[in-house]
C-alpha cells in the first residue's frame, strides 16, 4: 500500500447574476441567470420560488421543477444584456 498526496490548483469564477421570472401553471417561479463575459449561460429556478409554489399547489417539487424547465425552453423573450 502506497501513502500519497494529491493537490491541484484550481480556479473558480462567479458569474454575473439576474433574476426574472417566468410563468408556470404553478404561477411565477424566480429564476436566476448566469452570465460569463456578457452572454448568457445557464437559468436554474430559485429553490424557495418552486418549494413554495409545490406547498401551494399542493404538489411535489419535482413537478413544478419540470413546469420551469419546460417553460425555459419554449421559445419567447431571453434574457436581455443589460450593457447592450
Amino acid at each position: 500500500t502506497t501513502l500519497c498526496l494529491r493537490w491541484r490548483r484550481e480556479q473558480r469564477v462567479t458569474l454575473e447574476r439576474r433574476f426574472r421570472e417566468v410563468a408556470t401553471p404553478f404561477g411565477s417561479i424566480v429564476v436566476k441567470d448566469g452570465f460569463w463575459d456578457g452572454e448568457h449561460h445557464l437559468a436554474q429556478p430559485e429553490f424557495d420560488s418552486v418549494l413554495a409554489a409545490a406547498e401551494e399547489h399542493d404538489v411535489p417539487v419535482r413537478r413544478v421543477l419540470d413546469a420551469v424547465r419546460v417553460s425555459l425552453a419554449v421559445p419567447g423573450p431571453k434574457p436581455e444584456d443589460e450593457r447592450s
